[in-house]
């Protein structure tokens, strides 16, 4: 079994893609040939805070990472917004509205099915059950459904649950996965930007510090053909090469315990959240942003980091104005999100010229 430890995925990647490519097993799968760990994988990282994807051979698009996590958080299971930002999400969505196995939905809407089919927050349900008992081993958020085993889907939860510890005051967290696309998933994709963002939020409700974050996948694997991997195989010659630039921007990245939310204001942000998304897809549906004109937020990181990270996209996706773009992109607070934004516009930039 492979177990990784580092600070955090950037460490992570060239040394999990070189023993991918080497130690790999060919397999054959529903989506085409992979190359698959034989046993399950392991990775711990002491730093999960730094979870933007700044891989320039990954090319991950750092805008619709930032906005999906929102949408994850505050359960905006809405097919519109995410697939103006990332078009291929469409095609998970059974009925071109809303997903099946949204996490969001899953952690902050379940239904019940034993008890009258009232909708929980499970993510209220383990701070609330923290806040009573810190040293509990109980703090379990569930997102596999076994509905879905007898379900004809296009969606089905990647990952399985979430489990919370407090440890000398600092949250940690352990995520189970089935099956995890060590690109577009874990490694290099969304869940290692969406996952920590439920674990911090968690954290900033309890007034703690942020902990290590363990993921076990049982089925890591990557599909041969995807260009993404012929791209990034270079690494299987120099493993010790890091991914990703020399990360000065990484060491001032903090954890969101001071930029989510203070501890008492999590309502509050919850619902400022639901009201940049409302107006990030009335700006998507009209094509401007006059839903989002004269609006104040309080909240600073969905202020000053998320909706200038959205202003950015959509100078560059609507507008076709680059210059704008990478303005907008540069007062991003956050110095991870702004460094990944405008490094992501330069590239597509230079693809135009």
């Amino acid at each position: 079994m492979n177990h990784y430890h580092e600070s955090s995925y950037h460490d992570v990647a060239p040394k999990l893609y070189h023993d991918l490519a080497m130690q790999g097993i060919p397999s054959t799968s529903r989506n085409g040939y992979v190359l698959r760990f034989q046993h399950p994988v392991t990775i711990t990282v002491d730093r999960p805070w730094q979870k933007v994807v700044t891989c320039p051979k990954r090319d991950a698009n750092p805008f619709f990472h930032l906005i999906e996590a929102m949408a994850m958080l505050n359960n905006f299971n809405d097919v519109e917004l995410l697939s103006a930002l990332a078009a291929n999400m469409k095609n998970f969505s059974d009925n071109g509205e809303t997903y099946n196995a949204f996490y969001g939905t899953r952690l902050r809407n379940w239904h019940m099915h034993d008890d009258g089919h009232l909708p929980t927050d499970q993510l209220e349900r383990v701070i609330a059950m923290l806040k009573a008992d810190p040293t509990t081993r109980h703090a379990v958020a569930q997102i596999w459904d076994v509905a879905d085993n007898y379900k004809d889907t296009k969606d089905k939860a990647c990952n399985l649950c979430l489990v919370f510890e407090v440890v000398n005051g600092k949250l940690n967290m352990t995520s189970y996965n089935r099956s995890n696309d060590a690109i577009w998933g874990g490694v290099t994709g969304a869940n290692i930007v969406h996952l920590p963002f439920f674990q911090e939020y968690v954290t900033c409700a309890l007034g703690l510090k942020v902990g290590w974050w363990s993921h076990t996948a049982a089925n890591l694997h990557v599909y041969t053909r995807n260009p993404k991997w012929e791209a990034l195989r270079d690494t299987i010659k120099h493993p010790s090469e890091a991914l990703v630039k020399p990360a000065q921007y990484y060491e001032q990245a903090q954890p969101l315990v001071s930029q989510l939310f203070n501890q008492g204001q999590q309502s509050s942000f919850d619902a400022e959240c639901r009201d940049l998304l409302n107006m990030m897809l009335s700006a998507i549906q009209t094509g401007n942003l006059s839903s989002m004109a004269g609006k104040v937020l309080s909240n600073p990181f969905l202020r000053d980091t998320v909706a200038q990270a959205f202003l950015a996209w959509f100078c560059h996706s609507r507008f076709k104005d680059s210059t704008t773009a990478l303005d907008t992109a540069s007062h991003i607070a956050c110095s991870d999100w702004r460094q990944a934004c405008t490094e992501w516009l330069t590239r597509r930039n230079h693809k135009s010229k």
